[in-house]
């Protein structure tokens, strides 16, 4: 299927385990908030970003926690 990993497409799917088998999690490239200033490069604005979490996702309970807090 490919897979674009930092800006540069690949045909193959870059492997997702190491040298021993074990799984490697790629770096995640979005590791900033929105703020509302826009001073952590990501600005505020209505109808801009959409969040999708799932509920089976045993991190998307975060997810509550930080839309209530903001």
């Amino acid at each position: 299927m490919g897979m674009l990993v930092t800006g540069v497409w690949h045909q193959e799917d870059p492997p997702m385990a190491g040298g021993d088998g074990s799984f490697v999690r790629p770096e995640s490239g979005f590791r900033d908030r929105v703020t509302r200033d826009g001073s952590s490069g990501f600005k505020a604005e209505a109808g801009r970003y959409v969040l999708v979490a799932a509920p089976s996702c045993p991190w998307a309970h975060g997810v509550d926690a930080q839309i209530q807090r903001a």
